[in-house]
């Protein structure tokens, strides 16, 4: 869309009801994925964030103060998602990159959670940091979470390897 610097809000905000209209839920991605409208980084810039732009909206849940994407995400899990992109990158991740990444989070989410795109790459060791970013060390009571919760999802365990 041409001359997006000019929108006004009202219509920043009528693009974020058309794209929960559209996709019954309003996320970066999705939005991004309209015709006619602005970015997703444009929003945040105008609002200061994403969640922001959709309170003003009033989409996202009943009341339109609906939950954050990012609340639906632990740190670690945010974190583990940046590295992943760089690994899969050759080292680098950067917004564009991590949103051509579907099976990852979106970009907003780390930088919601954390401030900025500079600081969510930092923590994740990516960039100067690459390869930084520590390993989590499991205990048997989280492999035996992992395992149960694997069991529910995929049906009996049918071995354990040791090793």
């Amino acid at each position: 869309m041409s001359q997006q610097n000019d929108l006004r809000d009202e219509e920043i905000i009528s693009m974020l009801r058309q794209c929960e209209a559209e996709y019954d839920v309003c996320t970066p991605r999705r939005f991004n994925k309209m015709d006619e409208t602005c970015s997703s980084l444009q929003v945040i810039r105008r609002f200061g964030s994403w969640k922001k732009a959709k309170e003003v909206a009033s989409v996202g849940s009943e009341n339109g103060l609906g939950s954050s994407q990012s609340d639906l995400y632990t740190d670690e899990d945010i974190l583990w998602d940046i590295n992943a992109c760089a690994r899969r990158n050759h080292g680098d991740c950067t917004v564009d990159i991590l949103e051509q990444e579907e099976d990852l989070i979106e970009a907003s989410v780390a930088i919601e959670r954390f401030g900025s795109w500079f600081e969510a790459k930092r923590l994740a060791g990516v960039g100067d940091n690459l390869g930084q970013y520590p390993k989590k060390e499991y205990s048997d009571e989280d492999y035996l979470r992992l395992v149960e919760a694997c069991r529910k999802k995929h049906g009996e365990v049918v071995r354990m390897i040791d090793g």
